[in-house]
C-alpha cells in the first residue's frame, strides 16, 4: 500500500504500525506512518531515543519490552499522540550488570633506605584502559605497572586512579612508603672544647663526621659558619643549641648539642655570639 505524504490540513490523528513486533536483540524495526492531517512527526522509541523522521527504521540493542509513541502536528500547530504500550519485544538474555571499577595495587616493598626502587603492580577491577599513579614525591606515571625510585628519605603516600569503559575510580587511601636515609649519606658528629663556662666563653668545635663534603654550623640562630672546625665566643649567659648539618652527593644529616654559658650579662659586649675562626 502506498502512503501519501501528510497534507498538514485538518485535525491531525496519529496512527502507526510496524514491520515486525518481536525478535532477538539487536532487533531492527521499520515504523510505518498511518497518520492523517500531519505535517510533522515525532517518535519516541521507548529506549531513550527519538527521531522526527516520518517512517524511521530503529534498532533495539538490548532485550526488553518497549512502549512506542508517535506525536503528529498539523500546520496550525494542533497535535495528537498515539501510544502503544509494550509494543516492541526484543528477546534475549538480560544484560549482565556492570560492576563498578575498583582501583587497587600491590607493591614489592614498602620500606628501605634511599635510593629505594619500588615495583607497583596494578590489581584493579573493571578492565582499566588508563592509569595515573601519584607517588607522593611530586612525580607520577601513566604506566600500568611502573617501577619508581625514591631518591630521598621520607614518608610517601601513593595513590592510583583508573579509567574504565564504565567510569573511573581512585584507590581508597594512600599506600605508605617509608624511605630511610641513604647509607651513603654522611654520618654527622662533632666535639666541643668545652660545653659550659662563664661568659665570655671561647669554644672550639671539631667536626667528627664521615663522608661529608660540606658543613653548616648554626649557633643558636645567632651566628653561623661553613668552616669545618670553627671557633666561637659566646658573650652572654644562656643556653645555646649548636647544630651541625653536613651534606654529600647522597644526602644530608644533622646533629645538635648545647653550650651552657653562665655569669653576669655583659654591658656593651656586642653580639651575643661571635665566630672568630
Amino acid at each position: 500500500m502506498t502512503r501519501l505524504a501528510g497534507s498538514g490540513e485538518g485535525d491531525p490523528v496519529a496512527a502507526f504500525g510496524i514491520s515486525q513486533q518481536s525478535g532477538p536483540a539487536p532487533f531492527s524495526v521499520r515504523f510505518l506512518d498511518y497518520s492523517t492531517g500531519a505535517a510533522t512527526w515525532s517518535w519516541d522509541f521507548g529506549d531513550g531515543t527519538t527521531t522526527v523522521e516520518r517512517e524511521p527504521r530503529h534498532t533495539y540493542a538490548l532485550p526488553g519490552r518497549y512502549t512506542v509513541s508517535l506525536t503528529v502536528a498539523n500546520n496550525a500547530g494542533a497535535a495528537h499522540t498515539a501510544t502503544k504500550y509494550d509494543y516492541i519485544v526484543a528477546t534475549g538474555p538480560a544484560p549482565t550488570p556492570t560492576e563498578a571499577p575498583v582501583a587497587d595495587f600491590t607493591m614489592n616493598s614498602t620500606d628501605g633506605p634511599a635510593p629505594l626502587a619500588v615495583r607497583f603492580t596494578d590489581a584493579s577491577t573493571g578492565t582499566p584502559y588508563h592509569w595515573w599513579w601519584q607517588f607522593g614525591d611530586g612525580t607520577s606515571s601513566t604506566e600500568q605497572n611502573p617501577v619508581h625510585i625514591y631518591e630521598r628519605s621520607g614518608s610517601y603516600g601513593v595513590n592510583l586512579t583508573i579509567w574504565t569503559a564504565t567510569g573511573s575510580a581512585r584507590s581508597g587511601w594512600p599506600a605508605e612508603i617509608e624511605v630511610g636515609p641513604d647509607p651513603r649519606a654522611p654520618v654527622v658528629n662533632f666535639t666541643m672544647s668545652r660545653e659550659s663556662g662563664t661568659a665570655p666563653l671561647y669554644v672550639r668545635f671539631t667536626d667528627c663526621s664521615t663522608d661529608a663534603t660540606s658543613w653548616r654550623w648554626d649557633f643558636g640562630g645567632l651566628a653561623w659558619s661553613t668552616a669545618t672546625n670553627p671557633s666561637v665566643v659566646f658573650r652572654q649567659p644562656g643556653t645555646y643549641t649548636v647544630t651541625l648539618t653536613a651534606k654529600n652527593a647522597y644526602g644530608t644529616s644533622a646533629v645538635a648539642g648545647d653550650v651552657i654559658v653562665t655569669g653576669t650579662p655583659l654591658a656593651g659586649a656586642g653580639p651575643m655570639v661571635r665566630v672568630v675562626g
